[in-house]
């Protein structure tokens, strides 16, 4: 059973994903043609794959060797970034930000203003301000194209602009329960 906040979790997940991804890859080859496009090169049909493959090999790779060493997840960098943040931190995701208050807190450390992205439930959980992705516009958008394309158009393909709505919450975060962070 894999335990810990050390970076040998994400490499489990990334290996799991990896293999879903090329599974996928392989579906869309095979897909491509009955949805109009051209069949993909047999050459790179071949190397895409064997490419991608030992690239997040390597990349797993070296997740679970820096994970040996007790390298954290989800606050590689917090020490650096605290240091130099003059004004606040924003977070490319939520969960990194409660990573980063996880950390402020197991150190006894200031924490700084934070803004997180995707208003995922921690968010709300924390009481973080963060930045929230239309999820279902998006949603509804790939499947209006999906349906369109299976239905034979072979039309250019079209532009779609979602905007992200920001959820402004207090400045003041609740402390994440030490579960939230790993």
């Amino acid at each position: 059973m894999i335990q810990g906040s050390d970076v040998r979790v994400p490499a489990h997940y990334h290996g799991s994903i990896v293999g879903i991804t090329l599974a996928l890859m392989g579906l869309t080859y095979a897909l491509l043609p009955r949805l109009g496009f051209d069949a993909p090169l047999p050459r790179m049909a071949t190397w895409q794959p064997v490419v991608y493959g030992a690239g997040q090999l390597m990349h797993i790779t070296g997740l679970v060797w820096s994970g040996g060493y007790g390298v954290q997840r989800k606050v590689a960098g917090a020490e650096q970034v605290l240091r130099s943040a003059r004004s606040g931190i924003f977070c490319v995701n939520d969960q990194l930000a409660a990573g980063v208050l996880g950390w402020c807190r197991d150190r006894k450390r200031r924490v700084p203003p934070i803004v997180g992205f995707d208003d995922a439930p921690i968010a709300e959980q924390l009481n973080l301000t963060t930045i929230g992705l239309p999820w279902d516009e998006m949603l509804d958008g790939v499947i209006r194209t999906a349906k369109r394309r299976l239905a034979g158009d072979r039309s250019a393909s079209s532009h779609q602009m979602f905007h992200p709505k920001p959820t402004i919450r207090s400045l003041e975060v609740r402390e994440p329960p030490p579960s939230a962070a790993g």
